[in-house]
C-alpha cells in the first residue's frame, strides 16, 4: 500500500470519527437539553444553532470528505491491489 493511501484513509477515519461525535453530541446533549425548555427558547436555541454549524469547519469536513472518499475508493480499484485467487 502506497504512503499516499495510507494517509488519505487515516485522515479519512480520523475526519468521520469527528463527524461521528458531532452527530453524537448533537443527538444526546443538544437535543435533551432543548427538549427540557419551552417551546419558544427552544425554537431559538435551535436557529442559533443551525446559523453557527453553516460557519464552521464541521460544514467543511461534512462536504469535504465526498472528494476523499472517492478518493480513497478510486485509489486501489487503479490496479495497484490485485485479489489473488487462494490456492486449493
Amino acid at each position: 500500500m502506497s504512503p499516499f493511501f495510507t494517509y488519505l484513509m487515516q485522515a479519512a477515519i480520523l475526519a468521520y470519527a469527528f463527524l461521528g461525535g458531532v452527530f453524537l453530541a448533537f443527538s444526546d446533549f443538544i437535543m435533551r437539553s432543548l427538549s427540557l425548555t419551552t417551546g419558544t427558547v427552544g425554537v431559538e436555541t435551535m436557529q442559533v444553532i443551525n446559523r453557527q454549524v453553516f460557519r464552521w469547519v464541521f460544514m467543511a469536513l461534512f462536504l469535504g470528505m465526498t472528494p476523499v472518499l472517492s478518493t480513497a475508493v478510486r485509489f486501489p480499484a487503479r490496479g495497484q491491489h490485485k485479489i489473488r485467487p487462494v490456492p486449493a
